[in-house]
């Protein structure tokens, strides 16, 4: 082998030892954004090793993408809604569907994501009275017109006394007092 072979063989290794390296938090963002339901293998895996900001970029990724189905993704966080992990898992729920089912990409987008998400959905709509986060709460309302009445229905009573308890607490208002 000639020493030029031997630098464009060493060149070609450090390149691809370079794109082996485990992506930044803000390319797995990129990725997720771009990625399909083939890819949640991988973006499982990157939730399993991102720190907290990281998360949240894939989670913010994949509530943008094309795609609709999400279930991995939320089967996992579902995994780890419990303890410690808890408010974290809520926000990254939260963050998630806030693009899934944002109202800007119309009720038929919602509604097919819906479908796709079925299972998940149900999962946490049954857990509605275990959630802290009122937003989370209020993202999975979005949810309710698009399921099957005999789901939603437990969890539609768990949110009306949610807001009576706050509206009885808060004295008949849900916007916080002034500052004088």
């Amino acid at each position: 082998m000639s020493s030029r072979q031997a630098i464009h063989s060493g060149l070609l290794c450090l390149l691809l030892f370079t794109a082996a390296l485990p992506a930044r938090a803000q390319d797995w963002g990129a990725f997720a954004e771009r990625s399909g339901r083939a890819d949640d293998p991988a973006l499982v895996q990157a939730l399993e090793e991102e720190d907290f900001s990281g998360r949240v970029l894939i989670c913010a990724g994949i509530g943008r993408r094309d795609d609709p189905y999400a279930a991995d993704v939320i089967d996992w966080l579902l995994a780890r809604s419990a303890g410690e992990e808890k408010p974290r898992a809520e926000i990254l729920l939260r963050v998630m569907l806030n693009g899934l089912l944002d109202p800007a990409r119309g009720q038929e987008r919602i509604r097919t994501t819906v479908e796709e998400n079925a299972a998940a959905l149900g999962s946490m709509i049954a857990r509605i009275d275990t959630w802290t986060d009122p937003q989370l709460k209020a993202a999975l309302v979005r949810v309710f017109p698009a399921m099957p009445p005999t789901d939603v229905l437990p969890a539609l009573l768990t949110v009306g006394t949610d807001l009576e308890d706050l509206l009885r607490t808060a004295g008949g208002t849900t916007s916080p007092p002034s500052n004088p």
